[in-house]
């Protein structure tokens, strides 16, 4: 008898635990959108002909598409809840209104698109497996740390397509003391923009674009001169490993960095564990990255189905937008699904943790010579620390190595506390416009390093700074207080060819001495006119004024011609003119010149 009951409620309990055999789901695209429509399709196939998750059932797939405004996407919504979908998987730009509507009949939303953990928050319904744009500015905003030294420029260049959250990117950029420049992009020709970083000398540009933008965005950097060995270039865009114009700007020189979802390093054990085969990965890794995200969604979605089919049947049911007090009846049960599910996909692990994705690995992508791209960190969302490969922060310490400068003080005497300020405060100046660290080391007395070391350091590339009694305590070898610099007195050379005995006067001083010889010829030559008594004599021409004038500067006057009195008081104050400036000439170069050793 107890064998029998058995028998009769064996079906029951097969009925009661079995997977449905069918389960509508909905996509909701723009219809600009050619690719992410025909990877839901992929996805769906791949997870129908899955033998491991859910074997039994078939998922049937209704897409519909809207003209990209918000009434557009508002009516298609409506038509998919009438068409008694279980599931919505968006990637649609008005985002926000689907939220709204499919969070007041409570049915499980997937997304693609990127939001703020704000907006993620009021989104009950709606799960995001893809960063958030606080974790994207929060990957950007280490990498700068990392490249770029405190008191250096960085430009960031944003576009109504961006995704980096500016103002507090800015704030975080500016409190570590960098100076950032901000182009927003609005005419289609941005050479300008890109012409007034150049001169500004920018080495690090964060260039937040969307991926269709990335290549007229390089050919116009080359047009203008932008990308060269010294730019590193930090692209935001998503799909960065797999854009084929990056390899234009790599021609320069330029390191080019980016960010991925999908590892460089997804095997061959990664695909047969997932259920995906070589071409159906090729096919999501080189499309789009929200083509990765959605098929990690069906995923996510067929392993909630496959957990909620052991309580209950999953029942597709009609709803109408005219009538908001009619909800899904197991939306909140599948949506408790999908927050406890643990599961691995294209873009690793899977869980949330209060309806936010937690541990999503960003990729930080360098690309090689090559072409294609090598990983040399991870961002982890959860812990929000990045993880650098080891080779990537010696190239990155070899670039910087190369950038500082020791500057070696060496004084005789204690008391020049106002000479190490200012040397200081010099210093410091020089280190922020050449973005370069320079170490300021001082001592006193006689100097505690041997003229050996003195002349490694030299040969390094360091500055040495010595006073006139630290210099002559080192003696006769010329080969370290030749390159040496004084900072007290003139250096005493040993090397005639130190010496030079041309006048290096500044360009106005032989500019005046020029203005002054044409002047008083002028006035000479107009004296002679003006005087009665010069000009009954003999007038002098203009000519005849500038060689009189012109022979004073020699010592040598010819005054026959002279006979006013106007005349000669003119060039009497001239010739004393000439004297005094040939003695303060031979004065200053005097002092000018050091004493030649012969």
């Amino acid at each position: 008898m107890t064998k029998l009951w058995f028998l009769l409620l064996l079906p029951l309990q097969t009925v009661i635990t079995r997977h449905p055999l069918s389960v509508r789901i909905g996509g909701l695209f723009d219809l600009s959108n050619t690719i992410l429509p025909v990877s839901l399709g992929t996805s769906v196939f791949i997870l129908n002909n899955s033998s491991s998750i859910l074997p039994s059932t078939r998922v049937d797939l209704h897409t519909q598409y809207s003209d990209g405004d918000s009434f557009s996407t508002h009516q298609v919504i409506c038509a998919q809840l009438q068409y008694s979908v279980f599931t919505i998987f968006s990637g649609a730009k008005h985002d926000g209104v689907v939220s709204d509507i499919l969070n007041r009949f409570h049915v499980p939303h997937l997304s693609t698109e990127m939001v703020t953990e704000k907006e993620m928050m009021e989104r009950p319904f709606s799960l995001y497996l893809g960063p958030s744009k606080e974790d994207m500015t929060m990957a950007v905003e280490t990498t700068v740390k990392t490249l770029a030294r405190p008191g250096g420029k960085v430009a960031l260049i944003s576009h109504h397509t961006s995704i980096l959250l500016t103002s507090s990117l800015l704030s975080n950029l500016q409190r570590d003391r960098l100076d950032v420049t901000v182009e927003d992009l609005v005419e289609k020709d941005i050479r300008p923009n890109l012409v007034r970083i150049r001169k500004k000398n920018i080495k690090t540009i964060i260039v937040d674009l969307a991926a269709d933008l990335v290549k007229p965005f390089i050919y116009q950097a080359l047009q203008a001169g932008l990308l060269h060995t010294q730019v590193t270039l930090i692209f935001t865009a998503l799909d960065f490993p797999h854009l084929p114009s990056i390899s234009h700007a790599q021609l320069t020189g330029a390191t080019v960095l980016g960010y991925s979802l999908l590892a460089d390093n997804t095997g061959e054990t990664d695909r047969t564990r997932r259920g995906i085969s070589a071409q159906s990965l090729s096919s999501f890794v080189h499309a789009d990255y929200r083509s990765v995200l959605l098929h990690d969604s069906v995923l996510l979605f067929g392993s909630s189905l496959s957990s909620l089919s052991t309580s209950s049947d999953p029942e597709t049911e009609r709803l109408n937008c005219s009538d908001p007090d009619s909800v899904s009846s197991q939306g909140d049960q599948m949506l408790s699904h999908l927050h406890s599910a643990r599961l691995e996909g294209l873009t690793g692990g899977i869980s949330f943790t209060d309806g936010q994705r937690d541990n999503l690995r960003i990729h930080l992508v360098r690309r090689g010579e090559e072409g294609g791209g090598k990983d040399v960190g991870v961002f982890n969302t959860g812990s929000k620390e990045w993880s650098l490969e080891e080779d990537f922060m010696e190239d990155i310490e070899m670039e910087g190595r190369g950038e500082n400068l020791e500057v070696y003080v060496m004084e005789s005497l204690e008391n020049v506390t106002g000479i190490h300020e200012l040397l200081t405060d010099v210093l410091e100046d020089i280190s922020i416009s050449l973005q370069i660290e320079i170490e300021l080391k001082h001592h006193f007395g006689h100097p505690s390093l041997s003229t050996t070391r003195m002349q490694k350091l030299l040969q390094d590339g360091h500055l040495l700074l010595l006073d006139a009694t630290t210099l002559l305590s080192l003696g006769e070898d010329v080969a370290i207080t030749v390159p040496l610099l004084p900072i007290h007195g003139p250096l005493l050379a040993k090397d005639t060819a130190q010496s030079s005995l041309l006048l290096r006067l500044p360009w106005h001083t032989w500019l005046g001495l020029l203005l002054s010889l044409l002047l008083t010829s002028i006035v000479l030559s107009l004296l002679s006119r003006i005087s009665p008594y010069q000009r009954s004599h003999s007038h002098l021409s203009l000519l005849d004024s500038l060689w009189c004038v012109s022979s004073a500067l020699f010592l040598s006057l010819y005054y026959s011609k002279l006979q006013s009195v106007s005349a000669r008081l003119l060039m009497l104050g001239w010739s004393l003119f000439c004297v005094s400036s040939l003695l303060l000439l031979t004065l200053s170069l005097h002092l000018s010149c050091p004493p030649v050793s012969l």
